[in-house]
């Protein structure tokens, strides 16, 4: 066991895996992270960091405040350079994720919901879309991949996402550097997906526990122990650091401290506004792009659709009348009327597939009783003229009971004076017998 500086020791190849960093409040987690991210920016690599709680804003200004930082562009919170709310995670997601656009996404300013929200969006867009090597921090790593009962779909999308970047993130590109506070509340499936852990002063049994578990599944409880009995002692600026797949460690370093602005302390005052350094950006670009993306994905949430569609039927129901008056029932009624008429008509004009099936059979059926017809007629004289009869009460008839009826007609009566009373005109015989068969 040797105390070393990092920059001298950490290998670069260590920078190419997950990497997780835990230890107690105040034991110099986000520090250790500030000297990993720089190294990297020094390199011109390009990093997002996920700031649930707004203190990563001193990278932008040096260590004094006199000069600048690093031209990171700052979403959110008291320090932005772009504002944004929960909807705007997968435009920015799409913009970080296809080019080197170096970024600081401060949560501190959303509710619970609203930035779960905001990460499954930008987390499903940012796996989905990366274009080469990325480095994506996510400090307090336990408030997007927390472990435990899952109490609502949402914090189960989050989970979801969060260990999806762990397990396939490295398979598209990204390398994840993460830090917890509450080692134990870090969901055992992204703690173990890390092949390197920084461990720093941790007190409590259960995060204790949880390093253990990570040392466990390098199998090699031997040194796990030599670091497990010097947790508790050690000082904000010492960690442990093991990477077995690079071949790293375990080995005790020692973290000097970073060279931008220290943001990390309790501000007393509003610093980031008097400071005399602060690094630019070219937000000209990120606003085009962030608005075309941001309208488009307005577009497609199906969120913001249900509530426009919301919107609307409540607008509708505003503008109809709450009753209606008699005339215009009435009226309503005739339109209801004459369009059921002219659907009928229509129906009527037009002959169904069955019936125009039908058609040849009933024309020669029609055609052999007209020649029936015209044969009677040129065997006989022509046919005397019936005349029209009106109607009269018919005669009585037995009944069949002894006593008489005035209604006893017959079918072959009934269908007869039906026919005859069609024509007011007269009939002739043969179209009579035509008629009734």
């Amino acid at each position: 066991m040797s105390e070393q500086s990092m920059a001298e020791m950490i290998p670069d190849a260590v920078l190419t895996q997950h990497i997780v960093v835990l230890g107690k409040t105040r034991s110099g987690k986000s520090s250790t992270m500030r000297l990993l991210l720089v190294r990297l920016l020094d390199l011109n690599k390009p990093v997002c960091i996920i700031d649930p709680k707004g203190d990563w804003w001193g990278l932008k200004s040096s260590a004094d405040g006199k000069c600048a930082g690093y031209p990171v562009t700052i979403f959110g919170g008291e320090h932005a350079d772009m504002p944004f709310n929960e909807h705007a995670g997968a435009p920015v997601a799409e913009l970080l994720a296809t080019g080197n656009r170096p970024a600081i996404i401060d949560l501190s300013g959303l509710m619970v919901g609203e930035r779960t929200r905001f990460f499954i969006r930008f987390a499903s867009t940012f796996f989905k879309l990366v274009c080469g090597p990325h480095w994506l921090v996510i400090d307090e790593v336990h408030e997007f991949a927390p472990q435990g009962k899952v109490h609502d779909p949402d914090a189960g999308k989050m989970l979801h996402w969060a260990n999806r970047l762990a397990s396939a993130g490295a398979g598209r590109g990204i390398t994840l550097i993460s830090a917890s506070q509450r080692p134990q509340k870090v969901h055992k499936d992204f703690l173990t997906s890390a092949e390197t852990l920084i461990a720093k002063r941790v007190i409590h049994p259960l995060d204790r526990g949880a390093i253990k578990d990570w040392i466990d599944g390098c199998g090699n409880p031997a040194k796990g122990k030599e670091v497990l009995d010097s947790l508790a002692g050690m000082d904000r600026t010492d960690g442990w650091v093991w990477s077995p797949e690079a071949g790293f460690g375990p080995i005790l370093m020692h973290f000097p401290p970073f060279k931008t602005y220290d943001s990390f302390v309790v501000q007393t005052e509003p610093a980031a506004h008097k400071l005399k350094g602060w690094a630019s950006v070219d937000l000209d670009e990120v606003r085009g792009k962030l608005a075309a993306l941001a309208e488009e994905a307005k577009r497609d949430d199906p969120v913001l659709l249900q509530a426009e569609i919301a919107k609307l039927k409540r607008e509708l129901a505003a503008k109809t009348p709450a009753s209606a008056s008699l005339e215009q029932i009435a009226a309503a009624e005739q339109r209801g009327y004459e369009q059921a008429r002219r659907t009928l008509l229509d129906a009527i004009s037009e002959p169904t597939a069955q019936l125009r099936a039908a058609l040849p059979s009933i024309a020669g059926h029609v055609e052999a009783i007209a020649t029936g017809v015209a044969r009677a007629q040129q065997a006989r004289p022509a046919p005397s003229r019936v005349p029209a009869l009106p109607l009269a009460k018919p005669t009585a008839r037995p009944n069949g009971n002894g006593g008489v009826t005035d209604a006893a007609m017959v079918r072959g009566e009934i269908v007869v004076l039906t026919a005859i009373a069609q024509y007011p005109e007269g009939i002739d015989h043969d179209q009579l017998a035509v008629l009734t068969g």
